[in-house]
């Protein structure tokens, strides 16, 4: 979905609370666009152009009320429209905000391919009512705007904050978070926009003052963005012959318990990391282009002996990597969520319910 989309979707009335208010300045005059758009940021910002910078701003800000806080997406032209900006001296409110900026690329991974890491993100963390000033050229903005009052017995804590948050450790699990909250806000309904607020809350807490307190308020939502990263993080290395738990909490900067605990209902991470290297083994046999022998075909998804392979192969399947080759070549691929040879109802069930999490 693109940021001009956003407001347009179809929506039933249980949803109007999440229908974002849209300010542009496309239909304006070239010549009056920046003006247009400094006029409106002017609430909360300064902003200005080089001498001589004409080419336009054609520009999209969409804003979504979610009760006690407020999260916005901005489209400007990026490149060649050089903006600097700072914060007023005397402004209407003390906020905090929380943004992450883009450019065009990134952020048309960050929507459309939310599984692909970006290189580098650039998280910051400040409040309105404080001194900033910057300059840039960043095509997509996503920022939060986060009363004072919600952290008032924090907000020391929170005003002493770095401006740049590290896209390390929990700050990158934070900025993870603001770009699911982007892709999803469309589709939230106001009868849980309480729960989206308490675990944006609860996620903020958690990341940028994590106290043992804070963590265990943010653990829902923490645990479930710091699962998805991990699974993130297995699916991109599968073909690394070294991939293990062990680097997985080097990466996450999580405790081996932890990493435990998160995959403990998807039956283990080592299991959950030889799955991964079985169905990527399983989508090449099944793809006739590849040719290649099915010992290298193991080697390539981190297996360095034939036969575990294929015994690893059988128990999972329930058929062999020739069986999948042989299928494929006839015209007929077998599935790999295919219910391998039955032995318990019961444990076939639970096995069931464990694939589909994969």
């Amino acid at each position: 979905m693109s940021l001009q989309d956003r407001g347009e979707a179809p929506q039933d009335e249980s949803s109007l609370a999440t229908r974002p208010y849209h300010f542009s300045t496309r239909d304006l005059a070239p010549q009056h666009q920046f003006d247009a758009w400094r006029s409106f940021m002017a609430s909360s910002i300064e902003l200005s152009q080089p001498e001589g910078q004409d080419v336009g701003f054609a520009a999209d800000l969409y804003a979504w009320d979610l009760g006690s806080l407020a999260f916005t997406e901005m489209a400007m032209p990026g490149n060649g429209a050089t903006r600097s900006f700072r914060h007023r001296k005397a402004p209407p409110t003390d906020h905090w905000c929380l943004v992450l900026p883009f450019s065009e690329a990134e952020h048309a991974v960050a929507i459309n391919r939310p599984g692909n890491r970006l290189a580098s993100r650039r998280l910051s963390f400040r409040s309105i009512a404080r001194p900033y000033a910057a300059s840039g050229t960043d095509s997509h903005v996503i920022s939060l705007f986060i009363p004072r009052d919600h952290f008032g017995e924090i907000a020391n804590l929170l005003d002493a904050t770095p401006h740049a948050i590290p896209d390390q450790g929990l700050g990158s699990i934070l900025a993870d978070f603001m770009q699911s909250v982007e892709r999803q806000l469309p589709h939230i309904s106001a009868d849980n926009l309480p729960r989206l607020v308490d675990a944006i809350l609860a996620m903020i807490r958690g990341c940028l003052v994590p106290t043992p307190d804070n963590l265990e308020m943010a653990d829902i939502p923490l645990s479930a963005m710091l699962l998805e990263r991990a699974r993130q993080t297995i699916r991109r290395n599968v073909h690394a012959p070294d991939l293990s738990p062990d680097q997985l909490c080097r990466q996450l900067g999580v405790s081996r318990s932890r990493l435990y605990r998160l995959f403990e209902n998807l039956g283990g991470v080592s299991s959950y990391i030889r799955r991964q290297r079985l169905l990527a083994a399983h989508a090449v046999l099944s793809d006739v282009s590849q040719t290649r022998q099915i010992r290298q075909i193991a080697e390539s998804v981190g297996f360095t002996d034939a036969s575990a392979f294929t015994r690893a192969f059988n128990t999972e399947f329930g058929c062999s990597p020739g069986d999948v080759r042989a299928a494929a070549l006839a015209g007929h691929r077998l599935s790999p969520f295919a219910s391998p040879r039955a032995t318990n109802t019961e444990a076939d069930f639970n096995r069931l319910l464990v694939r589909l999490h994969a």
